[in-house]
């Protein structure tokens, strides 16, 4: 049995109860929310596991991650239990979803990086009919260092902070 110190069991909760390979249910109990697959003896009432779980995926790994590996999950939970091998893959999948995503903003920062003159920031300078090589170094790594990225940033709204900032920024 995993319990959680807080009213709502943290992930790392979900899968040391999973890891146990039965199905996986939840009682509130003195001390917050008790995972397992039996009730314990101070155990209060039983609560719903799947709402619980997929507040701990979206917790762990953000909401779009969190939903897209919790989709299929409402048809697994039976009897008022969550299968365990529904919990890990859930969980399986929201890494492997946050490593893709990682992936993709990684290679998007290279493609739009002016300190790299990656493809899309020369092609956008060439637009402007800026010649990307002449941007001194210094001035390129200021420009990357202002686009502000972050994880949900778009190709979109790169490629419009880019066009802002070489319209305004001093290039040499």
């Amino acid at each position: 049995m995993a319990i959680a110190p807080d009213p709502a069991p943290a992930l790392r909760a979900f899968v040391q109860a999973a890891q146990r390979g039965l199905a996986v249910r939840a009682w509130q109990g003195a001390g917050g929310i008790v995972l397992g697959s039996t009730a314990p003896v101070e155990a209060a009432a039983e609560v719903p596991v799947l709402p619980l779980f997929k507040a701990a995926l979206s917790a762990e790994f953000g909401a779009d991650a969190g939903y897209a590996a919790a989709r299929e999950l409402d048809r697994s939970v039976a009897d008022g239990a969550l299968p365990a091998a529904a919990i890990l893959h859930a969980v399986g999948t929201a890494e492997s979803l946050c490593t893709i995503g990682d992936a993709r903003h990684q290679l998007r920062r290279m493609q739009f990086s002016a300190a790299l003159l990656g493809q899309r920031f020369v092609a956008l300078c060439e637009s402007l009919g800026v010649d990307p090589k002449s941007i001194p170094a210094e001035r390129r790594q200021a420009i990357d260092d202002a686009v502000g990225w972050h994880a949900g940033l778009t190709s979109a709204e790169a490629g419009e902070r880019l066009q802002r900032l070489l319209r305004s920024f001093p290039l040499h």
